[in-house]
């Protein structure tokens, strides 16, 4: 049945207890409608049930199962059997507001223009999901696509989730600062990580200090803030300035500071140094398993320090306390400077001064701690290109004496800081010798050796082989020449009877001496320097005195003089031959046969004997004459 009240023919007050009209029962002060009321559909702008002074707000049925609220004209929600939907406005729960409080598994989700998850809370996961339904974390899910990854359940709390890139951005002024901060019971910056946007540093903080700074050029300061190299790690400021050639990393302290390099104990710590073209051209290298210190240039060992402190250089296995090796095929140039640097390669070791002040350089070698051995050999320059080597020797307590001097000249001195003369020998010796000569050798020993190498003054007057002079005159010259001259006019052998035996009278002499043959003679050296000039010898030729006395007959090796006179003794050295070290070019090469001499002294000593039986036949006959003349 259907009814229908009109407000104009029913009078409120028409019954003190209202009308009933077929199931509606309206009474003042309230009503109860006994069946459904049906209202007309309506519009945003005439709702179906609303007020009659302000038709555009109240509720509209907009299509079958679906209802809208309606404000001013405008649809504020819209429940349907799908859900409920709030359009044109927001939503506030002034009062508070509790969706799922059974905690039932259901999800709550707010939709954006674009993104039908914009929020998400996943009553299944226990996750707040931005972006998608979130289903990492306890917490938040940021969510723009699924990476495939998971999260470690002690940092779970919010999740940043891409498939690509993915981050998040806290954006401050100009001149602020942007903090990510770390808090505790006890602080709430306990630790935080600063971006400083008016001086574009980031800064990390710890136990509430910063610690570590990263500068807006890029440098990293570990304990400072100061900005002094690539990477500064500081305990306290030295006021050091790194230079500009080595400011990538700096160790900083006010008192000791160092870095530490930790390995196996038979394993190794390195620095390397590389290039472009080889990743360890060179390195320093502690070796634990042989605790050696090592220096690497060039890919190659160059200097090492041994365990028990020996140094090596050049080799791998030093043995002293300091140990050059050195394999080097260059050799100085004759017309370049010692220490040129065309030839600075054939030196095992080289001590420059290059102070333009000084005139010495050297090395000082001192033994026990009491200094009580101590050499300099040092080098003094005298100017220009001149200098001299020396050697000086501590001889007392504080004082010290020259014992050795080369000039660049050539010349030498022992003793003394004169070197007038080629070698000058000054030493106070008592009973000693000055110069003593040992070879050896005991197959082929010689002694000692004068050769004039640039000419042959063979002078009577000067030029000696060697000169025996004291204070007050001299005692011995043997002359350019060969001739020997004494003070005295004596010439002697030790003939002391005790040194002697199977002593007796001496042969006849007799025929050996008037067999001998004294001849005049040239020698071939003598014409081939003088020519013409060269003058007459007497004495006797070896081949034929060795005829009458073998004995008196000696064999020497040829001298170049002698290959000269008579190839038949050998040959000499050549240019283009391949020269031995120690050989020059007209020395002798090869000996082929012995050179004679005579020991004219025995020879002498012959014919005493002779004069001595010439002198009793003589004498024989002055008797023989003296008895015929009394008779």
């Amino acid at each position: 049945m259907t009814s229908t009240i009109k407000v104009d023919t029913i009078s409120e007050n028409t019954s003190a207890n209202g009308v009933a009209v077929d199931g509606v029962t309206l009474k003042d002060g309230g009503g109860t409608f006994t069946s459904p009321v049906l209202v007309p559909d309506g519009s945003t702008s005439a709702v179906s049930l609303g007020n009659d002074g302000d038709p555009n707000t109240g509720i509209y049925f907009q299509a079958a199962d679906s209802l809208g609220l309606v404000l001013g004209g405008s649809r504020k929600l819209s429940a349907s059997s799908t859900g409920i939907a709030i359009e044109n406005g927001t939503l506030s729960a002034k009062g508070g507001a509790v969706f799922n409080e059974d905690s039932a598994d259901v999800d709550f989700r707010v939709e954006s223009n674009g993104n039908a998850n914009m929020l998400f809370v996943s009553g299944g996961n226990d996750v707040v999901g931005i972006g998608a339904e979130g289903d990492l974390g306890v917490g938040l899910h940021i969510k723009s696509a699924d990476s495939g990854g998971s999260v470690n359940g002690v940092c779970d709390e919010l999740v940043i989730e891409n498939s690509s890139r993915s981050g998040m951005t806290i954006l401050s002024g100009t001149s602020s600062i942007g903090t990510i901060a770390f808090g505790d019971s006890g602080s709430n910056t306990i630790g935080s990580i600063n971006y400083d946007h008016s001086s574009n540093n980031l800064n990390f903080y710890t136990n509430g200090s910063e610690r570590v700074r990263m500068h807006s050029g890029g440098n990293i300061s570990i304990g400072s803030t100061s900005d002094p190299a690539k990477l500064s790690v500081t305990t306290a400021s030295s006021g050091v300035s790194p230079s500009s050639n080595a400011d990538e990393l700096l160790i900083e302290g006010n008192d000791n500071a160092g870095m530490t390099i930790g390995s196996g104990t038979s394993g190794a710590g390195n620095i390397y140094f590389a290039d472009s073209g080889d990743n360890d051209i060179g390195i320093i290298r502690y070796d634990h398993g042989d605790n050696a210190m090592l220096l690497v240039t060039n890919a190659s060992e160059r200097m090492r320090i041994a365990s028990d402190g020996d140094i090596g250089i050049g080799t791998t296995d030093p043995t002293q306390n300091l140990e050059l090796v050195v394999s080097k095929t260059a050799s100085i140039p004759t017309n370049q400077a010692v220490g040129s640097t065309d030839n600075g390669s054939a030196c095992g070791m080289g001590i420059h001064n290059e102070n333009n002040s000084a005139t010495y350089s050297g090395i000082n070698l001192e033994t026990r701690t009491t200094h009580a051995s101590r050499f300099l050999i040092g080098n003094q320059w005298t100017g220009s290109y001149n200098g001299s080597l020396f050697v000086r020797a501590r001889n007392g307590a504080t004082s010290s004496a020259e014992i050795f001097r080369a000039n660049s000249n050539g010349t030498f001195g022992i003793g003394t800081t004169s070197t007038s003369g080629g070698i000058f020998a000054d030493l106070d010796r008592s009973g000693d010798y000055i110069i003593r000569a040992y070879n050896s050798n005991n197959s082929n020993p010689t002694g000692i050796f004068n050769y004039y190498s640039a000419a042959a003054p063979d002078s009577s007057g000067g030029n000696q082989f060697l000169r025996c002079q004291d204070t007050g005159a001299v005692r011995l010259d043997i002359r350019g020449d060969g001739d020997v001259l004494n003070h005295d006019n004596a010439f002697g052998s030790l003939s002391d009877e005790r040194i002697k035996q199977d002593i007796r009278d001496s042969n006849s002499q007799w025929d050996d001496i008037k067999a001998v043959k004294i001849r005049n003679y040239k020698k071939k050296d003598d014409i081939r320097q003088y020519g013409d000039n060269a003058w007459e010898q007497i004495g006797v030729v070896a081949q034929e005195l060795e005829t009458v006395s073998p004995k008196l007959i000696r064999h020497n090796d040829p001298s170049s003089a002698d290959v000269l006179s008579d190839s038949s003794f050998g040959t000499l050295y050549e240019d283009g031959d391949d020269i031995p070290e120690g050989k020059e070019i007209g020395e002798v090469k090869e000996i082929k046969e012995q050179v004679k001499s005579v020991n004219y002294s025995i020879l002498y000593m012959k014919a005493i004997k002779a004069l001595q039986e010439a002198m009793d036949r003589i004498e024989t006959l002055e008797t023989e004459v003296t008895a015929l003349k009394n008779n």
